[in-house]
């Protein structure tokens, strides 16, 4: 399992998808994301995490379990499934309601 925050923006994620690249583990079957986004959320760009899913030590990977502060659950997971769709397509993207990862 894989913990990270994310606080909004880009730069964030870009950060995030550059230390997950760095994983040789090909082992690994659930990262967990909590997203704490007070901006707008459509302007973030998802498309590094999305080339980091699709590398061969995430092939393993069942769920991306994606835990919200400061946006309505909804909202997070359709920007996801758009920003993420072979992760969406794969069906492995989790946005349980209430979930604080704290």
């Amino acid at each position: 399992m894989i913990r990270v925050s994310l606080n909004g923006g880009a730069t964030d994620v870009e950060q995030i998808a550059v230390i997950l690249s760095q994983i040789v583990s090909r082992h690994i079957e659930l990262v967990e994301l909590a997203i704490n986004i007070s901006g707008r959320l459509e302007l973030v760009d998802w498309s590094p995490l999305a080339k980091v899913f699709a590398q061969p030590q995430f092939a393993a990977l069942r769920l991306i379990r994606v835990a919200v502060r400061g946006r309505k659950a909804q909202e997070v997971a359709n920007t996801f499934r758009k920003g993420l769709p072979d992760c969406d397509a794969r069906g492995i993207l989790d946005f349980p309601v209430g979930l604080d990862l704290g």
